[in-house]
Parts: C-alpha cells; sequence; structure tokens
C-alpha cells in the first residue's frame, strides 16, 4: 500500500447536521471532484477535525478541516486495494501468456 503524507490545499463541499458540524460530501483536486463514498474515521483536535474517507475513485484520503481559517487539506492518501489488485491481475494474466 502506498501513503503520501504532503498536505495539499483543497476545495470541500460539506454537510452541516443538526449540530452544525461538518463532514465532507466531495471535494476537489485541481478539476476534479471526488466524491465521499464513506467516513471511515473522525477524530478530533482542539482547532482541527480529521476525517479518513474513501472516495468514488476507490482511493483513502485523511482530510483536515482547520477551524478557525476554515482551510481543508489533504493529510494523507492510500491508494486503493482495488486499483492495485487489477493492476497485479493484468501482469499475472499477461505473464500466464508468456509461459
Amino acid at each position: 500500500m502506498e501513503e503520501q503524507t504532503s498536505a495539499m490545499a483543497i476545495r470541500v463541499e460539506c454537510y452541516a447536521g443538526y449540530r452544525a458540524e461538518q463532514e465532507p460530501l466531495a471535494f476537489w483536486l485541481g478539476e476534479r471532484r471526488l466524491a465521499v463514498r464513506l467516513i471511515v474515521d473522525r477524530w478530533f483536535a482542539p482547532t482541527q477535525r480529521w476525517f479518513k474517507v474513501e472516495a468514488d475513485d476507490g482511493h483513502t484520503y485523511v482530510l483536515r478541516h482547520n477551524e478557525p481559517s476554515d482551510d481543508w487539506e489533504v493529510a494523507a492518501y492510500t491508494r486503493g486495494w482495488a486499483k492495485t489488485a487489477r493492476v497485479v491481475a493484468a501482469i499475472g494474466w499477461q505473464r500466464s501468456r508468456m509461459q
């Protein structure tokens, strides 16, 4: 599993529930909109909220919300297993054809 940890500023679409606590629904990486399929985990710090999410591209992201500035960023990224499994399967298929 590949993980990247340099933070990148992003734009986030949120839902604020009855308690007005924001949850990410989607986020933008450049021109690309990624819908949040699942919030896997969340945790809090005095001025920050963190969300580990699975996006519709099959990858997992950790999104960090700085509440005082209202800035969001991707704090970490993990390549999804589905894409990796397809690549491994394709390599295995190519090797079986060569033998």
